[in-house]
């Protein structure tokens, strides 16, 4: 990370349960802040600071590196879908998680602004007159790059299939059992919203 001596104030003058200050982790200038519906679904934790009453609230594994995120544009919306690790299609691993968690605990995230990232190119080479490591200073950060990313994806289109809200998360069903789902009390219609979060069963 590259911090001036104002960042920490900055931070701490939101007093927010999670602050984080957004930062590129690619010369493009993708940032670590996925924001949607005018929520932080997750950021990144090179600069994050948490109030000690957050994990009282949320339970352990705190940070945990088993769930890998996978993203499939359906055009109205974004869905992000747990999976196993062990699959190395996705975004994750403990950043993505926790910020997730945050999010469905309804804990805010709040962004104090911009840092920058230093990123180590090559290693400085041994036995040489030039052992010095190759380093790159990025600033520039593009407000909600992945994002604009995943909404350029190839369109996967649900069919006829709706998604209601359950205490689980979310479930794409087709209409008419979305109907009885609702009427049993057991499912509400879903907001419309630019991202849906399918936890499977992993507990959160």
């Amino acid at each position: 990370m590259v911090l001036d001596d104002s960042v920490l104030d900055a931070m701490l003058l939101l007093d927010s349960p999670v602050v984080t200050m957004d930062y590129p982790v690619s010369a493009e200038g993708q940032g670590t802040v996925f924001e949607a519906d005018g929520k932080v679904i997750f950021c990144g934790t090179g600069c994050l600071l948490i109030k000690r009453e957050v994990f009282d609230i949320i339970h352990p594994l705190y940070f945990r590196t088993d769930i890998r995120w996978t993203a499939v544009n359906h055009g109205k919306f974004v869905r992000l879908t747990a999976g196993d690790a062990s699959n190395l299609e996705g975004y994750g691993l403990h950043d993505v998680t926790f910020g997730i968690k945050l999010f469905k605990h309804g804990i805010p995230i709040s962004v104090a602004g911009t840092v920058g990232q230093r990123k180590l190119l090559a290693l400085g080479k041994a036995g040489t007159n030039d052992g010095a490591h190759q380093i790159q200073e990025w600033h520039r950060v593009k407000k909600n790059f992945l994002l604009k990313k995943l909404q350029s994806a190839p369109v996967v289109p649900i069919g006829k299939l709706i998604t209601v809200q359950v205490p689980e998360g979310e479930l794409t069903v087709h209409p008419t059992h979305a109907k009885k789902l609702i009427k049993a009390g057991i499912a509400t219609e879903s907001p419309k919203q630019t991202i849906g979060i399918d936890y499977g069963d992993f507990d959160l």
